[in-house]
């Protein structure tokens, strides 16, 4: 599993993720990967919690530098619908429940906004300035608790991303942390 962990200050969004890797359900094998889970992805910024192939989908196909819709328009327009057919042209879409899924969960800033891409590719708006997903529990907490402690973000990332290794056994260090400001 994983944990990426978000933060938005200033107009700034800061993203960080963990190097936990897990490769065959039947070996167990677990390794540390080299490989950021969090990346910047054309205009975005991205944190990845899922198979390691939709993060290589997303490095290798030509994004726009930049983009003049809003940040919401962009991901339903162009990101998501485009990552969805990539997803589905390598067969990774499952049909559960009724619906289209992928297994994964990301976090996506653009624009200074933090936007929640689940598994059904659903784009939801994170209103509160700061979200995780993956292994993200113990997380969320340490980030509710210290949204008032006058801490830089990369520091609450670490904090919130230290606090899950603690008390979870997929979730490891090194952590990668970017940021991504909002254009001018």
């Amino acid at each position: 599993m994983t944990c990426i962990v978000s933060v938005v200050e200033d107009g700034t969004v800061w993203m960080g993720g963990d190097s936990f890797a897990h490769y065959g359900a039947e070996s167990g094998d677990v390794h540390i990967s080299s490989d950021p889970k969090v990346q910047i992805v054309g205009p975005c910024i991205v944190g990845i919690a899922g198979p390691s192939i939709v993060k290589d989908i997303l490095r290798t196909q030509k994004w726009p530098k930049k983009t003049r819709k809003s940040a919401f328009d962009y991901l339903w327009s162009e990101f998501v619908p485009r990552l969805r057919k990539e997803c589905e042209r390598r067969g990774l879409i499952e049909n559960k429940g009724g619906g289209e899924t992928v297994p994964m969960q990301m976090l996506v800033g653009l624009h200074g906004e933090l936007f929640n891409v689940d598994s059904g590719f659903n784009v939801g708006v994170v209103t509160r300035g700061y979200d995780s997903v993956g292994m993200h529990a113990v997380a969320l907490g340490a980030l509710w608790a210290t949204r008032n402690a006058k801490l830089p973000p990369a520091v609450r990332i670490e904090i919130a991303l230290n606090a899950e290794v603690e008390h979870s056994a997929l979730v490891r260090g090194p952590f990668h942390i970017l940021s991504l400001p909002r254009e001018a």
